[in-house]
Protein backbone atom coordinates (compact mmCIF):
# COMPACT_ATOMS: atom_id res chain seq x y z
CA UNK A 1 0.00 0.00 0.00
CA UNK A 2 2.83 2.47 0.58
CA UNK A 3 4.32 2.17 -2.72
CA UNK A 4 1.09 2.52 -4.12
CA UNK A 5 0.88 5.88 -2.26
CA UNK A 6 3.87 6.83 -3.09
CA UNK A 7 4.17 5.86 -6.77
CA UNK A 8 0.89 7.88 -7.08
CA UNK A 9 1.91 10.85 -5.04
CA UNK A 10 5.64 10.98 -6.88
CA UNK A 11 5.42 10.09 -10.38
CA UNK A 12 2.68 13.10 -11.30
CA UNK A 13 5.10 15.30 -9.12
CA UNK A 14 8.31 14.08 -11.25
CA UNK A 15 6.70 14.58 -14.97
CA UNK A 16 5.05 17.61 -14.20
CA UNK A 17 8.29 19.50 -12.91
CA UNK A 18 10.27 17.53 -15.07
CA UNK A 19 8.41 18.47 -18.24
CA UNK A 20 8.10 21.97 -16.97
CA UNK A 21 11.69 22.05 -16.46
CA UNK A 22 13.20 20.46 -19.97
CA UNK A 23 10.34 23.50 -21.61
CA UNK A 24 12.07 25.77 -19.84
CA UNK A 25 15.06 24.61 -20.56
CA UNK A 26 14.18 24.13 -24.94
CA UNK A 27 12.94 27.86 -24.74
CA UNK A 28 14.04 30.38 -26.94
CA UNK A 29 12.91 32.93 -24.66
CA UNK A 30 15.40 36.12 -23.65
CA UNK A 31 16.21 36.08 -20.14
CA UNK A 32 15.13 40.00 -19.73
CA UNK A 33 11.77 39.27 -22.10
CA UNK A 34 8.95 38.90 -19.48
CA UNK A 35 6.54 38.60 -22.30
CA UNK A 36 7.70 35.42 -23.79
CA UNK A 37 6.03 32.14 -23.24
CA UNK A 38 8.10 29.10 -22.76
CA UNK A 39 5.07 26.29 -22.32
CA UNK A 40 6.62 25.44 -19.43
CA UNK A 41 3.07 25.69 -17.87
CA UNK A 42 1.21 23.37 -20.34
CA UNK A 43 4.53 21.10 -20.17
CA UNK A 44 3.78 20.36 -16.08
CA UNK A 45 0.18 20.38 -16.84
CA UNK A 46 0.88 17.69 -19.59
CA UNK A 47 3.66 16.03 -17.45
CA UNK A 48 1.64 15.90 -14.63
CA UNK A 49 -1.37 14.36 -16.13
CA UNK A 50 1.13 11.82 -17.88
CA UNK A 51 2.45 10.90 -14.22
CA UNK A 52 -0.98 10.37 -13.28
CA UNK A 53 -1.90 7.90 -15.88
CA UNK A 54 1.57 6.61 -15.70
CA UNK A 55 0.93 5.87 -11.86
CA UNK A 56 -2.34 4.21 -12.10
CA UNK A 57 -1.36 1.51 -14.83
CA UNK A 58 1.91 0.89 -13.05
CA UNK A 59 -0.05 0.40 -10.01
CA UNK A 60 -2.84 -1.67 -11.69
CA UNK A 61 -0.60 -4.06 -13.60
CA UNK A 62 2.61 -4.19 -11.67
CA UNK A 63 1.47 -3.25 -7.58
CA UNK A 64 -2.04 -4.66 -7.23
CA UNK A 65 -3.11 -8.18 -6.46
CA UNK A 66 -6.77 -9.46 -6.74
CA UNK A 67 -7.88 -9.73 -3.12
CA UNK A 68 -9.48 -13.58 -2.20
CA UNK A 69 -12.13 -13.18 0.26
CA UNK A 70 -13.04 -16.66 1.93
CA UNK A 71 -16.56 -16.80 3.41
CA UNK A 72 -17.33 -19.77 4.83
CA UNK A 73 -21.09 -18.99 5.31
CA UNK A 74 -23.00 -21.43 7.42
CA UNK A 75 -27.15 -21.40 7.05
CA UNK A 76 -28.97 -18.63 9.49
CA UNK A 77 -32.18 -18.82 10.22
CA UNK A 78 -33.81 -15.82 12.33
CA UNK A 79 -37.43 -15.75 13.81
CA UNK A 80 -39.72 -12.95 12.75
CA UNK A 81 -42.45 -11.07 14.12
CA UNK A 82 -44.26 -7.83 13.30
CA UNK A 83 -47.00 -6.17 15.76
CA UNK A 84 -48.67 -3.58 13.44
CA UNK A 85 -52.49 -2.13 14.78
CA UNK A 86 -54.12 -3.84 11.81
CA UNK A 87 -52.69 -7.58 11.84
CA UNK A 88 -49.66 -9.40 13.37
CA UNK A 89 -47.45 -12.19 11.41
CA UNK A 90 -44.84 -14.33 12.40
CA UNK A 91 -42.29 -15.68 9.86
CA UNK A 92 -38.94 -16.91 9.87
CA UNK A 93 -35.68 -15.22 7.52
CA UNK A 94 -32.92 -17.42 6.85
CA UNK A 95 -29.94 -17.78 4.50
CA UNK A 96 -29.06 -20.81 3.39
Amino acid sequence: MAASLGLRLLLPLVGGFGLAALAEHNSHCASDDNDCDSGALYAGLFGFALGGVGAMLIDAVVIARPVEIHRTVAPTWTPHISVTPERTTFGVAGRF
